[in-house]
């Protein structure tokens, strides 16, 4: 075979593998219906029919929608193997519907459903109980993963999970959401120990502005928690001014900590006008 051929060959070879390799990963639809259940039923080339196989190789998501009229217990499994001998791990079902997403185990009625199948060479929708009618499956699996990263609590609730610490939130932005942030009324003439803020549940401090009014340098500290009518918390920031001087800030998006109360430990020298601003942080 002469070089001019063998590398003709070569390339027509390289094409066809590549085409291969991309229609692994190539969105696709698939239907079925699921009229039986058992292990002798999840078998596609078989009646009764329970269960539907999807190819996932290439594949981050694959959306099911289950309609008919049906009494029966419908669950997705996926496969790392990809085959009948392989290990099958239930995988979560995330029901889709207006203004709700909803995590759950199973169904056993219609819906729309989002199955991540990242890692999984194959999924398998299976009717895991059978009573009655006709499950009518279409799948679309999708080579683009599903946006959101959920959890499910116990209750079935969709949830955000980030493990415990700080350590583990070094890329992660998270915004608090609660209130709107409130301006305290500012206080003046302030030459010694002074609450600004009561203790408030899940209360955070966003802003603080001082002012030195007296024409003196003045050293003091913004402290979280009032302590027995004295300021000894835990430092919030600390204030350096000289005569007449300004100094103020605002904290990252979610605020600092201060449901133990806000006070100013005054320190020495000078007279402080304060005022902060502070947000309730919601509820998880």
């Amino acid at each position: 075979m002469g070089k001019a051929a063998g590398m003709m060959r070569y390339g027509v070879l390289m094409a066809a593998m590549l085409a291969g390799a991309g229609a692994a990963a190539q969105d696709a639809f698939k239907s079925a219906d699921l009229t039986g259940a058992g292990a002798a039923t999840c078998v596609e080339a078989t009646l009764p029919r329970g269960c539907m196989f999807i190819p996932t190789t290439g594949i981050a998501t694959v959306v099911v929608r289950v309609t008919g009229t049906w009494s029966a217990t419908v669950v997705a499994e996926g496969s790392p193997e990809g085959d009948a001998s392989g290990t099958w791990t239930a995988l979560d079902l995330v029901k889709l519907a207006t203004g709700a997403w909803t995590l759950v185990a199973n169904t056993t009625a219609n819906a729309t459903f989002v199955v991540s199948s990242t890692g999984m060479r194959t999924v398998r929708i299976r009717a895991s109980a059978y009573a009655s009618g006709t499950i009518v499956l279409d799948a679309w699996s999708h080579s683009r993963p599903w946006a959101p990263v959920y959890s499910r609590d116990s209750s079935g609730n969709m949830v955000v999970s980030i493990g415990a610490g700080t350590a583990n939130l070094g890329d992660v932005d998270v915004e608090i959401m609660g209130t709107a942030c409130t301006v305290d009324t500012e206080q003046t003439g302030l030459v010694a120990d002074t609450t600004i803020e009561a203790a408030t549940a899940s209360m955070r401090l966003k802003c603080f502005d001082v002012r030195e009014t007296s024409g003196a340098a003045a050293f003091g500290i913004l402290r979280h928690g009032v302590v027995a009518g004295t300021c000894t918390g835990n430092a919030l920031a600390y204030v350096d001014l000289a005569p007449y001087q300004n100094s103020g800030a605002c904290f990252e998006a979610q605020g600092k900590a201060a449901a133990s109360g806000v006070c100013l430990d005054w320190v020495s020298g000078g007279t402080y006008s304060v005022t902060i601003c502070t947000t309730i942080e919601a509820a998880p």
